[in-house]
């Protein structure tokens, strides 16, 4: 009877403690502890160097230990990382990962702590740097589905990088709220700035050591390329140096001089881009240059651009159109069409010179009126021959550099 009694009081004992058990387990889940050090030691695991034998004969291939609850796992590089579980489940509790060995010590040194809510969500990760000081942090708020990732210095504690995502809970995934990054020197000064606004759009600012604006760019709602806008300034000033706004059919971009004028308006298109440029007025148009443009993309970022010259036209000094030369293939003149032109004492309102593969075929001409057909014909064999001019090659070559951040619409976009 009295063993009987006994055993009935050690069930009795051993129910309440799996009851508790259990209690603290949900508990646990329901509200995470504050830090990995906490998950980790309530099951007594080490957080100081994870000693390993010195002679170890474990082979170079991933090896897995399973005692209890816990994971111990050998990777490739000799890095090592204890998995807890959650007792009686597959979920992750916590893990702490460990540098290979360093030459001339017996254990290991703690690289990632991690903590995991429920099925395995990351709430907290601390990355850490060789000698123990903190390389990046991942903060997770699961009331508010907020996700804070902070990137420091060798210091352990000055900022250099902070993101903050947002999953607004619809099929999009997690929303970039803020993204800021400082320089690693002595000033720490602030570098770029990415800020979600709460109507949807989007403020990207880059800045200089002193935080005068480098280059801003403005996003609409949806990230639509349809009136984004970007502005760049030059270096230590504040003078606008790029202006440029964003539609469906093409980008159009001003350029301006340091003093304030207009240097060329440039509009971008799928597969074009077309520029005119302007003289020290800014007023009056000098050239005009029209490229065929092939774009070449990794992950949808244009990396490089190649261009061939489709025409361009030239204006004198009164900005009036006095020549356009147009090219069969980037390089071979097809046709000249020059414009109020003397030549030998004989005024013409127009002359068209035709070119096959380079040679000319036909030169048609207007001296009283422009109509068609032509008041008179000729080819080049006659012998009354009228030359044209050659292009300058300073008018054959892109004459402003084109920001690489302005993108060109979409392929499906009508141009």
């Amino acid at each position: 009877m009295e063993r009987d009694r006994i055993a009935g009081l050690l069930l009795v004992a051993v129910l309440a403690t799996m009851s508790l058990v259990g209690f603290l387990i949900f508990d646990f889940r329901s509200s995470a502890p504050g830090s990995v050090e906490e998950a980790l030691g309530a099951y007594s695991t080490p957080l100081v160097q994870r000693l390993y034998p010195a002679a170890d004969a474990r082979s170079s291939a991933v090896e897995l230990q399973s005692p209890e609850h816990k994971l111990f796992i050998t990777y490739k590089d000799r890095s090592t990382e204890d998995v807890v579980m959650v007792p009686g489940g597959s979920d992750k509790l916590s893990s702490l990962s460990y540098y290979p060995e360093q030459p001339g010590e017996s254990g290991r040194r703690p690289h990632i702590k991690r903590l995991y809510g429920a099925q395995d969500l990351l709430i907290d990760e601390k990355v850490l740097q060789l000698n123990g000081l903190l390389l990046k942090s991942t903060e997770y708020v699961p009331a508010t589905k907020t996700r804070l990732i902070t990137d420091f210095a060798l210091d352990g504690s000055t900022h250099l990088r902070e993101q903050v995502f947002t999953d607004p809970g619809c099929c999009s995934g997690e929303v970039l709220m803020r993204d800021e990054q400082w320089r690693d020197d002595v000033e720490h000064s602030l570098a770029y700035r990415n800020i979600y606004h709460p109507d949807d759009t989007r403020t990207i600012t880059r800045f200089d050591e002193h935080m005068n604006v480098l280059t801003m760019i403005f996003w609409p709602k949806y990230e639509s390329i349809s009136g984004m806008k970007i502005q760049k300034y030059y270096p230590d000033t504040l003078t606008l140096r790029l202006d440029a706004v964003g539609d469906y059919y093409n980008d159009t971009v001003k350029f301006f001089r340091k003093d304030g004028t207009l240097e060329a308006l440039v509009k971008i298109s799928t597969g074009s881009t077309e520029i005119h440029y302007f003289d020290a007025t800014g007023t009056k148009e000098r050239l005009e240059q029209f490229w065929f443009r092939s774009d070449v993309k990794q992950n949808g970022v244009v990396t490089s651009s190649t261009y061939k010259m489709y025409y361009v036209t030239e204006f004198d000094a009164q900005g009036n159109k006095v020549r356009q030369v147009t090219f069969s293939d980037g390089s071979s003149i097809s046709r000249i069409e020059a414009y109020d032109v003397t030549i030998d004492g004989v005024h013409y309102l127009e002359l068209d010179y035709n070119y096959d593969r380079g040679a000319l075929k036909e030169v048609r001409y207007w001296k009283d009126e422009v109509k068609y057909p032509p008041y008179k014909l000729e080819t080049h064999e006659l012998s009354e021959q009228i030359t044209a001019s050659p292009v300058s090659a300073e008018n054959l070559r892109l004459q402003i550099q084109i920001d690489s951040d302005l993108p060109a619409p979409p392929p499906q976009s009508p141009h």
